[in-house]
């Protein structure tokens, strides 16, 4: 299934929020970090040193993120800099890293082939701000109760427009689709005017 929800610059913000619960996108995993992110939120590798200051895969604080591998399921959180103590250690590369050692990603020496799958991805701060529309966009997998939560607690949000599967609908119609217990996930693409 398919949702496409085009709304207001306004509006965005609400939208935002998935992101920092985690949604999961689909593409190539078994791939590094970096790899991985710049295929999926479309950035460079400067951007990636510039902004990208705490790396967390699976719960783990990743130093080297061309040697932390993306598998199937895996959760990557992604977040700018930090503020006091702990926002330093967190940080990839940090100084105080000895800190943390017990919460540092370890790759296991091993080959993950290359093959498409999913993974979970959290974005947060700057990172939120500066990529969060453009994965937005590009479109992310989630579960129908959240996109239903967000229209119903948000009864404000200026929509312009919703599409289902390519057909126009409205706001009750597209919430009686999406209560349909038997949808475990949708494809969500919200766009601004």
């Amino acid at each position: 299934m398919r949702l496409n929800i085009t709304v207001s610059m306004r509006a965005i913000p609400v939208f935002l929020t998935l992101l920092q619960e985690g949604v999961t996108l689909k593409g190539n995993i078994g791939i590094s970090v970096r790899d991985a992110i710049k295929e999926h939120l479309g950035i460079t590798d400067e951007y990636i040193d510039k902004k990208v200051s705490t790396i967390l895969l699976n719960g783990s604080v990743v130093d080297d993120m061309d040697r932390a591998t993306i598998d199937e399921g895996s959760v990557l959180a992604l977040s700018g800099a930090m503020p006091g103590l702990v926002g330093a250690t967190m940080r990839t590369h940090s100084p105080y890293a000895s800190f943390r050692n017990v919460i540092t990603y370890k790759e296991k020496n091993r080959l993950s082939a290359v093959k498409k799958g999913v993974f979970q991805i959290k974005l947060f701060n700057v990172l939120l701000e500066d990529l969060g529309l453009g994965l937005l966009k590009k479109g992310i997998l989630v579960n129908p109760e959240r996109v239903r939560l967000i229209l119903k607690t948000q009864s404000k949000i200026d929509i312009k427009g919703i599409s289902l599967d390519g057909m126009s609908l409205g706001l009750d119609e597209l919430d009686k689709r999406l209560s349909d217990e038997a949808i475990p996930i949708i494809e969500l693409t919200v766009n601004n005017l």
